[in-house]
């Protein structure tokens, strides 16, 4: 059998074809990951105890803070601020605003003062909740379900 001669710059274009079809043979898939089903925000998607586990970006595992939110009414367990921890109740209400989607806003018990903003609730899944400041973007809180909500 005769050998086969190409010229070296066949020989390149060859070996150049063959090294990116084993290279694209090598990769290994990446599946995207799977989306959390979403919940429509409502009174009863939002009840329960939940644990702050971000905010502004920031790990609070060391400040924990703590909010229950049951039949319209809310209790906030924390210790930001303060050397002791410290819980506040009040209402709470949801509302959907043109443009925005549900907000959540309350008002403190003995004071009668707002929170310091409204919040629209940019993500609610089984587990986790995501809250966004309507005055300021970079207020972004993340909370997690719980089943550890301190006494009071």
């Amino acid at each position: 059998m005769a050998g086969f001669n190409l010229c070296p710059s066949m020989r390149k274009y060859i070996i150049a074809i063959l090294a990116c079809l084993a290279l694209a043979c090598s990769c290994k898939r990446i599946d995207p990951e799977p989306e959390v089903p979403q919940l429509p925000v409502t009174f009863t998607n939002t009840s329960g105890d939940w644990v702050l586990v971000t905010w502004k970006g920031e790990d609070m595992g060391a400040v924990p803070v703590y909010v229950r939110l049951k039949d319209r009414r809310f209790s906030l367990w924390q210790s930001v601020g303060s050397m002791y921890p410290v819980n506040y109740t009040g209402d709470y209400n949801l509302y959907e605003e043109e443009g925005l989607g549900m907000v959540i806003r309350g008002i403190y018990d003995y004071t009668y003062e707002y929170w310091s903003h409204k919040y629209c609730v940019t993500s609610l899944t089984a587990t986790t909740m995501e809250w966004t400041s309507l005055d300021d973007p970079t207020d972004v809180s993340l909370y997690e379900r719980t089943d550890s909500f301190p006494e009071e």
